[in-house]
């Protein structure tokens, strides 16, 4: 029986390009939807592998591994053993079923450890600004992508389940950042995503999801000490609860979410 698991990658050849953030992100928009997540982070980095470790106060509280489950899959020093033993854990999981969604984090470049998970991938995020000096690295990612699909499934065409994400949007942008956005939505299909990443960021500093950060904010705009408290707080939980309506409006956008659950207005 096939699995309703959705295997989903973020990939760039280019490092900086947000793609740590944009998985936090994401996986904290499922949570929040009421999904149950395994991230896998494949990145020698491990941004991702840390998030639930970055606060040890202990303030926020930590998902259980059954709904947020979170992997460092580094599994050996060569590089070929590696890709192979990852593969298999991806497969594994799989097999086991016990989650709706799994999210890979990569590594910033056209590594065999990112080629061998975007062949197994039911869609491939690509996160770029937009702008001209992240142009060629969105086009080596596809290519990347189009090669590993070959060698597992020569009729399938990758344009299907790519998908460029584009981030760190601004309502002013500069013209050789336009026309680079347009020259790449005439070469693949382009969604909007994150304006910012500050949210992304807390979330991960805080070692919690997003809709934690909401609930806490929500919590101290009601139950704070003082009237500046209490303001404050009322600003984080509009700017948390943005964040994650963008999120869940992206995944909508690629239907791998239906409605816009459990997000804030």
């Amino acid at each position: 029986m096939e699995s309703a698991l959705k295997l989903i990658v973020v990939a760039n050849s280019k490092g900086g390009a947000g793609k740590s953030l944009l998985v936090i992100g994401i996986a904290s928009a499922l949570h929040r939807a009421g999904k149950r997540v395994r991230v896998v982070d494949l990145d020698e980095q491990g941004t991702v592998a840390r998030w639930f470790k970055a606060d040890t106060s202990n303030a926020y509280p930590t998902p259980p591994s059954s709904e947020l489950m979170i992997d460092a899959a580094i599994f050996d020093d060569d590089d070929t053993q590696n890709a192979k033993l990852a593969y298999q854990h991806l497969l594994k999981i799989e097999d086991e079923d016990e989650y709706d969604f799994v999210i890979v984090d990569t590594k910033g470049e056209a590594a065999l450890l990112t080629s061998v998970a975007m062949s197994a991938a039911d869609v491939v995020l690509c996160p770029t600004d937009g702008s001209s000096a992240e142009f060629e690295p969105v086009i080596v990612t596809y290519k990347t992508y189009e090669a590993a699909l070959a060698r597992v499934d020569e009729s399938a065409d990758p344009r299907e389940s790519f998908r460029v994400v584009f981030t760190r949007q601004t309502a002013l942008q500069a013209n050789t950042v336009r026309d680079s956005k347009a020259a790449l939505s005439e070469l693949f299909p382009c969604v909007p995503g994150p304006s910012q990443s500050s949210s992304y960021n807390d979330a991960h500093y805080a070692g919690t999801t997003l809709g934690h950060l909401v609930d806490r904010a929500e919590q101290t705009a009601k139950e704070g000490g003082t009237p500046a408290i209490r303001s404050s707080a009322k600003r984080a939980m509009e700017k948390h609860g943005k964040a994650l309506k963008i999120l869940a409006e992206l995944l909508t956008q690629l239907e791998l979410l239906q409605e816009l659950e459990n997000v804030p207005a």
